[in-house]
């Protein structure tokens, strides 16, 4: 069976997502992962992330909820970080037996 594994990064549109479409069609189960990566793009010169403004925090949770609740209701799990980098994904992916990994678009 293949297991996939889908990253979200900036792009948490549910649908319009060609790589979410790909990853439902080629999976027959399918791990989604959402948060706010850190990367050396959104790290600080201290190695700090990027701290979210108190409008834009609060567009980004309410969208991860109601991508949440999408993704549950066709029985994909989300799992939501505050924080992530590729060392939870490697753990996940071991962890699953994941056997694709899927990356949304920006």
């Amino acid at each position: 069976m293949v297991r996939g594994l889908f990253l979200f990064s900036n792009d948490l549109r549910l649908h319009d997502n060609p790589a979410l479409h790909s990853a439902v069609q080629q999976c027959g189960t399918l791990l989604c992962v959402a948060g706010k990566w850190l990367s050396p793009q959104y790290l600080t010169p201290y190695d700090r992330p990027v701290v979210f403004g108190k409008h834009r925090e609060h567009f980004f949770r309410k969208t991860l909820k109601a991508l949440y609740d999408s993704l549950s209701e066709v029985e994909h799990p989300l799992l939501c970080f505050e924080s992530i980098n590729m060392q939870p994904v490697s753990e996940l992916s071991h962890r699953f037996g994941i056997t694709h990994v899927f990356l949304s678009e920006e």
